[in-house]
């Protein structure tokens, strides 16, 4: 492939990652050149996880159609419901067909610092690669998103190995040397130059230390539980997904109203809460039906937000409904 190119491999590549998968996904096989028709999108339990039988029967079937599977995604932490796919199912998964096994843990990896809720990520260090956002549940500057790779010899070579420029011969002829102590980043990624993110992470991690950041992952865990538990022991509201973690989904549902009715009043809720600013509420489907969506990551949260969140949905709610 680094010679050739993608056209060159003799059997179609094809991806798995289930249908709650983020978008992005999409982009980055279209971006590589693999085409976006050669993204699985496989269906979800009712738990909003990887179905991890139908996963299975579509490699199977790929295989007998003379594609060659190569990588199975995992979510830690769907966009939609912040739902966590079983990671030690997975990785057997792709064991057992020689895939690599990624996970797409923008925000919700981070669960892995809390107490109540770390189980969510068993099995994490069992990937061959792993993304994460230290600009959401970390509160660091936008813009620091961050990839670990497993094998450090993969990696290097992945994006040096092959093409090594003359007058950089020696550095790398040094770190050979080393036994591929691959600490400086341009030897990990396509641009040679680039800005010094990462140090903007190290300081934070530096001045707060993992005990500041684990407290502030449970403190928007507890947060959100609280509010799921308001939502439902209210007659007025729909929790609509499973609160897996830092997410719920919900919808206002007052008696006597139609699904469609139901719909057109939550979508008023939501334009009306942009308007005011109390929250960024924002909306998704889950089981079929419209639903409004609060993901919790913010440092200045408190259970008092929430609850004027909620007096605020109810207001809202009766005006439009009178």
């Amino acid at each position: 492939m680094k010679k050739k190119g993608v056209q060159s491999v003799p059997e179609k590549m094809v991806c798995y990652v289930s249908e709650e998968g983020h978008h992005c996904l999409e982009r980055s096989v279209e971006l590589i050149g693999l085409g976006n028709e050669n993204l699985r999108w496989v269906k979800t339990n009712d738990e909003y996880q990887i179905d991890l039988v139908t996963l299975e029967n579509s490699i199977k079937n790929d295989l007998c159609s003379g594609y060659h599977p190569f990588c199975v995604i995992g979510n830690a932490g769907t966009v939609n419901t912040g739902a966590f796919d079983d990671f030690d199912k997975l990785a057997d998964t792709a064991s057992k067909y020689d895939m690599w096994f990624h996970i797409d843990g923008a925000f919700g990896a981070w669960v892995k610092l809390s107490e109540t809720h770390r189980h969510l990520a068993d099995g994490l260090e069992r990937a061959d690669s792993l993304a994460v956002d230290l600009h959401k549940w970390m509160s660091m500057p936008c813009g620091i998103g961050c990839t670990l790779v497993r094998d450090r010899l993969a990696h290097y070579r992945t994006f040096v190995y092959g093409h090594e420029a003359d007058y950089l011969k020696t550095s790398m002829d040094m770190i050979e040397e080393l036994g591929l102590r691959l600490d400086d980043a341009s030897m990990l990624s396509l641009a040679l130059s680039r800005s010094y993110n990462s140090f903007k992470a190290y300081m934070l991690f530096r001045a707060y230390g993992r005990g500041k950041y684990s407290r502030l992952v449970q403190q928007n865990l507890d947060q959100i539980n609280h509010f799921a538990d308001r939502l439902r022991f209210d007659p007025l509201f729909e929790v609509t997904a499973p609160v897996v973690s830092n997410i719920v989904c919900f919808r206002y549902k007052p008696l006597g109203y139609s699904e469609e009715q139901i719909k057109v009043v939550n979508e008023k809720i939501r334009d009306a809460l942009y308007e005011t600013h109390l929250g960024v509420v924002s909306d998704t489907m889950a089981n079929g039906v419209f639903s409004l969506r609060a993901c919790n990551v913010s440092y200045r949260s408190r259970d008092e937000d929430f609850d004027n969140l909620i007096t605020r949905i109810k207001q809202i709610g009766t005006k439009i409904t009178i």
